[in-house]
């Protein structure tokens, strides 16, 4: 309203969202002041969203011009674009054991209680595989893990970590032999799959459109199961710990896309669109 160039990222769209598994009270009122802040929102000069099917919704259902919405990729961190053959660092993974890693924020669209069931399974024909739950509970559901851990922790090999700090996680990441997405929706594309490509770690996750678009659009190696079934997870799993080849090939895919679309990319991207927006003789920009 003031005549500044403004540019906003949605990391989601409003209505690719699941009211139930987000636990939002009143969704009938909510999906209304949601619509209405997303038209807020494109009364940016530019709007960059991160899948090419959330570009898609809001031209459609907004009716904004197309000029003004951009898909740009997550990006990730401490990569850089390479036509070597990279190899991902498996050093601190240890032959004693086969770490499968869940990360987040646990109890309303992501949940551990599938996998947990799972792990009887998945044990029996792959004695050494431990779970490893880390993360915190998400604010919306206080005691979620606390509860979980209570009743699997002598029941069936898993640690559950709680918060870790920034500096722990590459340490996390390169000690795991495959990553678990076991949401029920998404929001958005996932920064945890992002940080997973940059350690080359295999993934498996719920068969979820964004994440089935990410991957595709990506080129990340994502083995999926059908939402809710605790077997075909346990496959997948069985599968991937089986086969030090697959999850080998799986790494380095994962750590070639890391690679595809490294953070300086994006924002230099990013820049390209706001000199072109304003005349640097007229706007000062600055990046990190």
């Amino acid at each position: 309203m003031l005549g500044y160039y403004t540019h906003v990222t949605l990391h989601t769209v409003f209505e690719r969202i699941n009211l139930k598994d987000a636990g939002v009270s009143l969704p009938g009122l909510y999906r209304i002041a949601g619509q209405i802040a997303t038209r807020l929102l494109l009364l940016a000069g530019d709007v960059s969203v991160l899948l090419p099917s959330f570009r898609s919704e809001l031209i459609n259902n907004y009716g904004v011009s197309p000029q003004r919405v951009h898909f740009r990729p997550h990006g990730t961190f401490k990569a850089e674009q390479t036509t070597e053959v990279l190899q991902p660092d498996h050093t601190e993974r240890t032959h004693a054991e086969h770490v499968i890693l869940a990360f987040g924020y646990w109890g309303t669209y992501k949940r551990v209680d599938l996998l947990l069931e799972s792990m009887d399974e998945i044990s029996r024909k792959v004695p050494n595989a431990v779970l490893v739950v880390a993360g915190t509970n998400h604010p919306s559901t206080p005691g979620y893990l606390e509860s979980l851990q209570q009743r699997w922790q002598r029941r069936i090999p898993v640690r559950f970590l709680g918060y870790l700090p920034e500096e722990e996680l590459p340490s996390l990441f390169r000690s795991a032999s495959v990553l678990v997405l076991p949401y029920s929706s998404a929001a958005g594309t996932s920064g945890v799959v992002h940080q997973a490509c940059q350690f080359g770690l295999p993934m498996v996750a719920a068969q979820i459109p964004e994440m089935m678009e990410m991957a595709e659009e990506e080129g990340i190696a994502i083995e999926f199961y059908a939402p809710g079934d605790g077997h075909g997870l346990a496959n997948h799993l069985i599968r991937l710990l089986s086969s030090d080849e697959l999850r080998r090939n799986l790494s380095k895919q994962n750590l070639a896309a890391a690679h595809g679309t490294p953070m300086s990319q994006v924002v230099a991207d990013y820049m390209r669109l706001f000199h072109e927006r304003v005349p640097t003789s007229k706007a000062k920009v600055t990046a990190p």
